[in-house]
């Protein structure tokens, strides 16, 4: 098991960290979700009509004349909008934590809960969250057979604040001013191991009880993002294996759903049910690959119709979720799901492909100037037009690395919701590769358009288990 979850976790690891490794060395950045989805109704197709504003809203803002010269930089994926709901889908789960079949107990960790359990000293943790700029949190404990394995994630308004949090925190353990994974702690000995995993990551093994239990922890960062995992067990065992493990799965699950090859919680600030479709097409050379999803939202539930094209790759299929399980269907019946497979992760990640919230969506910039009024739907929309550095803020793109043609934004009047979205740009394909997905020719010029649409808010139609 421990040969199988190694694999995996490496594998997860390796794969995100090529994005960050191809955004660097291609001047592009990390992406947001740009990959196709789910499916609606019967006979809801995605439309490939794209809405232009007219010409006197407003115009993209100018950025001048790119440098040249400037350094090729790595984009830091955490600086987009983070939610709660974001942590949560970046912990462990139960197929592939290190719990025996238990999905663990989830819980937030408000600044205020932390000081509130901070017994040893309240005045140093108020300071810290303070001094670091911490934001939330949330942890998970996930009880097994040989221990129990704790996760921490928590948010910061910088990565500066991040890294200092992990350094504090370690120091805190060392002095027994702060607790390991519980706020009091009998710690007989502590120890410094060499880790590689995230960022200016600190390993630790602590003797506790006496030594009648030992507890070996992994603190690093991914940009603003702090991750504490630990796992303790009987006796004096060597736990640094089981826990290299366990944070690799973490900062694979903070990368995956940071750059869209997971999938997220729906953002907090979306609309309860809603419709929407989505279309996404690739030209090279004259050959064209279109990718397609539309479906149902229902509050935690959905149902999507998907359409994957890619160079290596064509396969659609049906797909439900609710209350957490899933449905798959290609040519036969639905058929259940115990995990999503890499398939279907990906299917998942376009449900919908744009968070439908304009500031999770990390769009927000955008809502500057004079907007055009429309109605789209029958509802009263507002109309913006993005830029360079809203493509840059939402996916993560250097500004001189594509060239946009189309960028325009529809938000429902009187609502955060995003509602219509269109953008067309140009681009070497290993820049735009969260964008387009895998398998594409490298070093080609691609041009991408990318439209979603939402409609029936507050109107859509139950989603119901299959049979």
């Amino acid at each position: 098991m421990e040969h199988i979850r190694a694999a995996r976790f490496g594998a997860s690891l390796m794969a995100a960290l090529a994005v960050l490794i191809s955004a660097c060395t291609s001047a592009a950045g990390a992406g947001v979700p740009g990959a196709p989805i789910e499916a609606a109704p019967a006979g809801s197709t995605p439309s490939s009509t794209v809405t232009t504003l007219p010409e006197a809203a407003l115009d993209p803002p100018d950025s001048g004349d790119p440098d040249e010269s400037a350094p090729f930089y790595l984009p830091d994926i955490t600086a987009r909008p983070i939610t709660i709901d974001d942590l949560a889908a970046m912990l462990p789960n139960d197929a592939t934590g290190p719990a025996t079949g238990d999905p663990g107990v989830i819980e937030t960790r408000t600044n205020e809960s932390l000081v509130t359990a901070a017994v040893m000293d309240r005045s140093d943790e108020v300071g810290d969250i303070a001094r670091y700029g911490r934001l939330t949190g949330i942890a998970a404990a996930y009880p097994g057979d040989s221990g129990t394995a704790y996760v921490w994630i928590d948010l910061f308004e910088t990565p500066a604040g991040a890294a200092g949090w992990v350094t504090d925190t370690a120091g805190d353990i060392v002095k027994h001013v702060g607790g390991s994974h519980q706020a009091t702690i009998d710690l007989a000995s502590a120890a410094e191991y060499p880790l590689d995993v995230g960022q200016e990551a600190i390993g630790l093994i602590l003797g506790l009880d006496g030594g009648a239990s030992t507890e070996t922890i992994a603190m690093f960062h991914v940009g603003r993002i702090a991750v504490f995992a630990s796992i303790v067990g009987p006796g004096a065992g060597d736990l640094r294996v089981p826990v290299q493990y366990l944070a690799e799965e973490v900062a694979a699950g903070v990368l995956d759903t940071l750059t869209g090859t997971a999938p997220a919680a729906p953002a907090s600030g979306d609309p309860d049910s809603y419709e929407f479709s989505f279309e996404r097409t690739v030209t090279i050379d004259g050959t064209t690959w279109i990718s397609t999803a539309a479906g149902t939202v229902d509050g935690d539930a959905l149902s999507c119709r998907v359409v994957l094209e890619l160079p290596s790759l064509r396969a659609e299929g049906d797909l439900i979720r609710v209350g957490g399980s899933l449905w798959v269907r290609g040519s036969g019946d639905y058929l259940p799901r115990s995990t999503a497979g890499a398939l279907d992760r990906q299917m998942l990640t376009m449900c919908p492909a744009w968070p439908v919230d304009i500031a999770a969506s990390g769009l927000d910039g955008a809502l500057t100037g004079t907007p055009a009024g429309h109605d789209i739907g029958g509802v009263p929309a507002l109309g913006y037009r993005g830029g360079e550095a809203d493509l840059e803020r939402a996916i993560g793109i250097d500004p001189a690395a594509t060239t946009i043609e189309v960028f325009n934004l529809w938000i429902a009047a009187g609502t955060p919701w995003l509602i219509e979205m269109d953008l067309t740009l140009t681009g070497e394909t290993g820049m735009l590769a969260q964008l387009i997905g895998a398998g594409f020719p490298d070093g080609a010029s691609a041009t991408v358009t990318v439209s979603q649409r939402v409609s029936a808010i507050g109107e859509a139609g139950r989603v119901i288990p299959p049979g």
